[in-house]
């Protein structure tokens, strides 16, 4: 009879921790319910919710989209959470994604979260009030959010015309100004103590009003756009104030960071700011930067986080002074050691597919004519493939700055072609699209991925884990490829690498 009560109280708690730790891993759904009350102004026809689940924007989004009823009415809800989940909300008006005030602001939801948001029409942004279980962090975030918008009303832009007097009395104003409102910032957070809980407190700190990244961001555009000609005065008082950093670079260890977008691209903005200042001209050494975010500290996935925002974030090559493939691939490597989660190895793999000297991936397109068009007709030329989507305002800006200020010196090029991609699903949108020469020239190459294909569906947006537009590729004569071109290049750069790839035999 003992070993039968033992083997029982055993048993019980047995059950007792188990029931323990699954209760530590119950996921439960965040809900919403909300209403536009409005009498002038016309209310949206959809609600949309992006969620981000890997807390970063190169991986592909988790969307919701909820109906707006007659009387503004709309609710929706975002399944299984069992950790706060990032997500950006969107309006759909006349098939148009917009922004719509503050209500389009990042928010995070937890599980069990059960919100009712209510939006009143004012004559700027609406006025914007969350209740529910979990509102607080709601209401507190939004706050934040009205003191940030006040805050840039306050400052003046450094000019390439002010002195160095005044360009030191405009950075004590704005040091002066971002203490301020980082006392504020901090105020509200802790105010809110009793209703939030720390963990949600620190990660609202991390995400949202940055105004330590502000100051780094101020000196970057007054350093590379107006003062880099300046000499020696100017570029020194800018040095001097970055050195008085407000933000925290201490060797980072908490991992609740890793839940915020905006802390590691701060992290990118601050260290490439770090890494111009220690050049010379307008743009930052590749290298110098890399290796400051690699030392920012030990933590082990903080390290890694940072690391994949530098391979993964387009904003990385922006103000770069003279990109090399072979030195960006170089640091991949580098890099590969510290990537070891899954999302890390794919990342590995997905840059090694892009590396420099890899053979590019033929596949069929359908050309304006109805026929079948393949990329291995291109083997000897140098050329670009730009995948774009209409209504894609990144794809827009990247055809802009090549026809302007690239095309002309490239266009009577034989060696060179452009293959324009389309990836909308309909045929006549991107007859329509390409009409309007918003994203594309009838100059180009143009061609399509087929109907109802898209972006996703296409077999090259596959092989190189494709999810966003643009993606932009230069190729050699060689059909191999020489690098994946962002946005942030300069004409400068972009002509650079062209040329170069056309000049080798």
């Amino acid at each position: 009879m003992k070993t039968i009560h033992y083997m029982s109280l055993i048993t019980g708690l047995f059950l007792l921790f188990t029931a323990k730790l699954n209760a530590q891993h119950i996921q439960k759904d965040a809900i919403f319910s909300g209403t536009f009350k409005y009498s002038k102004k016309k209310q949206p026809d959809s609600v949309l919710v992006w969620t981000y689940p890997n807390a970063n924007f190169w991986d592909s989004s988790v969307d919701y989209k909820a109906k707006v009823n007659n009387d503004g009415t709309f609710s929706f809800r975002i399944p299984a959470l069992d950790k706060p989940l990032f997500f950006v909300i969107k309006v759909l008006q006349a098939d148009r994604v917009e922004t719509l005030g503050w209500f389009s602001l990042s928010w995070y939801a937890e599980p069990g979260d059960d919100i009712h948001i209510a939006l009143t029409e004012t004559a700027g942004d609406d006025n914007l009030l969350f209740t529910g279980k979990g509102a607080a962090k709601y209401n507190l975030i939004a706050a934040l959010q009205r003191v940030k918008d006040n805050f840039t009303s306050l400052y003046t832009e450094l000019k390439e015309s002010d002195t160095p007097t005044e360009v030191q009395q405009k950075l004590d104003k704005l040091a002066s100004l971002l203490k301020t409102n980082m006392q504020k910032k901090q105020q509200l957070i802790d105010s809110s103590e009793v209703q939030i809980s720390p963990s949600m407190r620190k990660l609202i700190d991390y995400q949202f009003a940055r105004y330590d990244t502000e100051w780094g961001d101020y000196i970057s555009d007054g350093y590379r756009v107006a003062y880099h000609k300046k000499g020696p005065e100017v570029q020194q008082i800018l040095k001097a104030a970055f050195n008085q950093t407000f933000f925290d670079t201490e060797q980072e260890q908490d991992t609740q960071s890793l839940l915020s977008p905006e802390h590691f691209s701060g992290l990118l903005r601050h260290y490439k700011t770090e890494a111009l200042l220690k050049g010379s001209g307008k743009g930052a050494d590749l290298r110098t930067f890399y290796e400051l975010l690699k030392h920012h500290t030990g933590q082990p996935e903080i390290k890694e986080r940072l690391l994949s925002q530098f391979l993964m974030d387009g904003k990385s090559l922006q103000y770069i002074s003279r990109y090399d493939p072979i030195t960006y691939d170089s640091l991949v490597i580098d890099a590969s050691p510290f990537l070891t989660s899954k999302q890390g190895k794919e990342i590995m793999s997905k840059k090694t597919k892009l590396a420099k000297g890899r053979p590019f991936y033929d596949t069929d397109f359908t050309d304006l004519q109805g026929n079948v068009f393949n990329t291995s007709a291109l083997k000897g030329k140098v050329f670009i493939i730009d995948m774009w989507g209409t209504g894609c305002g990144g794809c827009a800006q990247f055809h802009h700055l090549f026809e302007s200020q690239v095309w002309p010196a490239l266009k009577d090029q034989k060696e060179f072609k452009f293959l324009s991609v389309n990836t909308d699903k309909d045929r006549k949108r991107w007859i329509e699209s390409l009409n309007t020469g918003t994203y594309t020239s009838k100059a180009y190459l143009n061609v399509f991925t087929g109907a109802g294909t898209g972006l996703l569906g296409h077999s090259l947006s596959k092989y190189y884990e494709v999810n966003a537009a643009p993606f932009v590729l230069l190729v050699d004569k060689q059909h191999q490829i020489v690098a994946k071109l962002t946005g942030y290049f300069t004409p400068k750069e972009l002509l650079r690498l062209i040329n170069k790839a056309i000049s080798e035999r």
